[in-house]
Parts: C-alpha cells; sequence; structure tokens
C-alpha cells in the first residue's frame, strides 16, 4: 500500500526501505542500485501545506502572536516534513561530476 516504485527499474521499494530519506538526500536502489531521492515538487508542495494548515490552526485555536506562529511553523516543518516526504514518489538523483 505505501510502495512507490523506482524510478530506474519500476520495482517497489517500501516503507521501510525507504526511511534513510528521512536523513539522507538520496539512497540507493536495493534491486537496481540506482540513486532515488524525493520530488523536490513534493518536497515544495508538502512544506507548503504543512505549514499553511498548521498556521492557520495555530492561529484559530490559540489566537498567538505572529512572530511565535512563524517560529512555531518553522520548526515543526523541519521536524516532521522528512517523515511525511518518504510517503511521495521517487526521482532518479543525477550524480554530479566535478573535475576541477
Amino acid at each position: 500500500m505505501l510502495d512507490v516504485q523506482c524510478p530506474h527499474c519500476q520495482k517497489a521499494l517500501s516503507l521501510r526501505q525507504r526511511k534513510g530519506l528521512i536523513l539522507q538526500p538520496s539512497i540507493h536502489c536495493i534491486h537496481c542500485n540506482g540513486l532515488v531521492r524525493i520530488k523536490q515538487n513534493s518536497v515544495f508542495l508538502n512544506s507548503w501545506f504543512l505549514g499553511t494548515i498548521f498556521g492557520i490552526t495555530m492561529q484559530l485555536f490559540l489566537n498567538s502572536s505572529l512572530p511565535f506562529i512563524i517560529c512555531t511553523v518553522l520548526f515543526v516543518g523541519f521536524v516532521f516534513q522528512p517523515f511525511i516526504d518518504i510517503l511521495y514518489s521517487l526521482e532518479p538523483e543525477e550524480e554530479d561530476d566535478f573535475d576541477f
């Protein structure tokens, strides 16, 4: 149910296999060894959604000041967003080859 396909080999990666994306920007697929990461547009939409919902909820129910709401929304976003991001689809990670 929570499986996401690898963009390289189209085989399913379970939530357990993707948990490395919480602490690392990319992981290797266990089937084809290709580098994958979370789609960046998913990260953007997720952070916007999480921040908006949490900010509106704080404003409505706590009637807090704007600086407190902004600081709390940023804290919650940084802490909880990686756990939510691993539920979204993946994209191939390009390896950067810099020759200086």
